[in-house]
């Protein structure tokens, strides 16, 4: 039971990734409707660059997730280990809510690597052709 509930949440986790390096290819490949002269060069660097933005924004929210908690009462993330304790005891759901944001991050992290991927396969596939 519990395999079945990781590999569901796994599996839309995947979902989720791959909506992300997918919607950006498309917005690539859409932004040539404005500026013309589509060729592959073009559409990898567009994709390439679409990734960066995602990685680059991922390490902003890093940073600013890491100091959100002063209005919440945790004045910092990086505490000290005797401190741990009683932030995981007195504040769950503060915590839960920060994970998810870490989540995000990774998640955004992983569409930028995946869309570095994308951009180096469509180089690949153009030098075949």
């Amino acid at each position: 039971m519990r395999f079945r509930k990781f590999l569901k949440l796994a599996l839309k986790y995947l979902g989720q990734l791959i909506s992300f390096c997918l919607a950006a290819s498309v917005l690539a490949l859409l932004s040539f409707i404005f500026t013309g002269d589509l060729n592959v060069t073009a559409l990898s660097e567009r994709i390439f660059w679409a990734g960066m933005i995602f990685m680059v924004a991922a390490v902003i929210l890093v940073i600013a997730i890491s100091s959100v908690g002063v209005g919440q009462g945790i004045h910092g993330m990086w505490r000290k280990p005797e401190e741990a304790r009683i932030l995981i005891d007195k504040n769950l759901e503060i915590r839960e809510a920060m994970e998810k944001r870490y989540d995000l991050c990774i998640l955004l992290w992983l569409a930028g690597m995946g869309c570095l991927g994308i951009s180096a396969l469509v180089q690949v596939v153009s030098a075949w052709i």
